[in-house]
């Protein structure tokens, strides 16, 4: 499997065209590669209100409207994990202890939800934070291999996802990219390619340390939290392309 699938091919569909339709071009992706729906929840700043935040989402009129209704993100366990942490969260692991999340579970099966899906947490420099989120139909003995083949190429197509959103303005904040050194790209570019800093010193001559470094001062240039955002920036940015 190419290892950064899902993430090409969304280049694919939206470099041609980059004032496309984000949701148009999630539902080709999740007709591609399985997945029934996906939401995109980004808070721009701290303790912004909860009406102040960006979402997009392909799931069904009446969950929506339900969600809405009942305010369900105050009891949410998506949310709520997903706000805290920092690793993808397979909601099939999530607490269901109390009869409020069992009904909210339940109520989103009734109105067409599957009951598996991934969300990917999203931070970024500007302390701004979201979720990225997918939900796939899919039997509970297939859903691990689903989740393992998937996983990391759903994580990058997260950041993906969040820096074209700042791009076309749906998340306030995003500044222009600041130019990199040639070192910068190169051990970016690596990175992207699945290699390790040590790998990179070694490819490129220099010390693990200096890669750190040259990681480190693109990050902050770039205004990303992580090297993966970092990547993703420079690939929409058509810096490099990863294989």
């Amino acid at each position: 499997m190419h290892p950064n699938l899902i993430a090409s091919r969304f280049l694919e569909i939206i470099d041609p065209d980059p004032s496309r339709d984000l949701q148009d071009v999630m539902g080709v992706l999740g007709a591609e590669f399985g997945f029934g729906h996906f939401t995109y929840f980004a808070n721009p700043r701290p303790n912004a209100r909860y009406d102040e935040n960006i979402i997009l989402t392909s799931y069904p009129e009446a969950w929506q409207g339900r969600y809405r209704e009942k305010d369900y993100h105050m009891i949410d366990p998506v949310v709520s994990h997903g706000m805290r942490s920092l690793l993808p969260l397979d909601w099939s692991l999530l607490p269901r202890n109390s009869a409020a999340v069992r009904q909210f579970f339940g109520e989103a099966g009734d109105l067409g939800v599957h009951p598996n899906g991934i969300t990917i947490p999203i931070r970024d420099a500007n302390r701004g934070c979201g979720l990225f989120s997918v939900n796939i139909e899919i039997s509970e003995r297939d859903w691990l291999s689903y989740k393992r083949a998937f996983i990391s190429e759903l994580t990058y197509l997260s950041f993906l996802f969040h820096d074209r959103a700042m791009r076309v303005g749906m998340v306030p904040g995003a500044t222009e990219r600041p130019a990199l050194s040639p070192r910068e790209v190169e051990v970016l570019q690596w990175a992207g390619n699945g290699k390790t800093r040590w790998e990179t010193s070694v490819i490129l001559g220099i010390s693990e340390s200096a890669v750190k470094l040259y990681l480190a001062n693109a990050c902050a240039k770039l205004r990303v939290a992580n090297t993966t955002h970092a990547v993703a920036r420079c690939v929409t940015e058509g810096l490099f392309d990863v294989r």
